[in-house]
Parts: C-alpha cells; structure tokens; sequence
C-alpha cells in the first residue's frame, strides 16, 4: 500500500511509437506506472515531445521511493502528503 501521495515534475521518455510510447521517466526510473496528469499537455505530435519536456503529475508511492526521489535531482516535488490508514 502506497505511503505518500507526491505532486512532482518529470520529464517525458519514449519514442512515441506502439512500441515504446510517450510515458513518464518515473516509470522507467523508479517503476511508478500510475499518476494522474497535472498540466493537461497535448501529446498528439508523433516523434516530437512538448516543450518545455516537463510534465507535472500526481503519484502514490512507497516512503522508500519517495525518499530516493527527494535525493534525485532529476525531479522537483511540489508536494508531499503521508497517506494515513483509516483507523475505524
């Protein structure tokens, strides 16, 4: 179960084929295969990423994932919210 919900910013990867489409660099990275989009950028260009290659989502993860990912400078977090089980 995911320990933190994380607003970030991460660059696209891929080549924007069926074989390897246009994804987020976390997936290849650090395996987060699950954000929700926070820019709403348009990737309707075959072979051309946006610019700026920037690309703000929103992502759960474990604490060790997202303490490498403090430590990575290759990504900025915005945010950090520790999600809390439920006690009822």
């Amino acid at each position: 179960m995911p320990d933190w919900r994380i607003r970030l910013a991460t660059q696209w990867t891929g080549a924007g084929t069926p074989i390897d489409s246009y994804h987020y660099l976390l997936v290849d990275e650090y395996g987060i295969i699950r954000g929700t989009d926070k820019t709403a950028q348009v990737m309707n260009q075959p072979g051309k990423r946006p610019k700026p290659n920037t690309y703000i989502i929103e992502a759960e993860m474990t604490e060790a994932v997202y303490t490498a990912l403090e430590g990575d400078n290759q990504y900025l977090v915005f945010s950090a919210e520790e999600i809390l089980e439920d006690a009822s």
